[in-house]
């Protein structure tokens, strides 16, 4: 990312408006510029349709670039990052 330092404050105003994105595709782009092409591998990972996730656990501030993992109930997102313990 080429600023860091201002990441939070464009997560606020960019994140809540790529859910009204209309193509997956769109908003894996937005997700990639923002998160250093954090959406990209989790998608790898888990496919499309962890998009909506991926905005849901950014909304709540999460980090996508450091990221591992999503694991999802009716409910809740919850994401595993880097160095984070259980």
């Amino acid at each position: 990312m080429k600023y860091p330092s201002k990441l939070n404050e464009i997560q606020k105003v960019v994140v809540p408006l790529i859910k009204y994105v209309p193509l997956n595709q769109a908003k894996k782009v937005i997700s990639d510029i923002l998160f250093d092409n954090a959406a990209t591998k989790l998608i790898n990972k888990y496919g499309e349709a962890i998009i909506a996730d991926l905005i849901a656990v950014a909304e709540k501030n999460g980090n996508l670039a450091k990221t591992t993992g999503i694991a999802k109930d009716e409910n809740n997102v919850r994401w595993l990052e880097e160095g984070a313990s259980s």
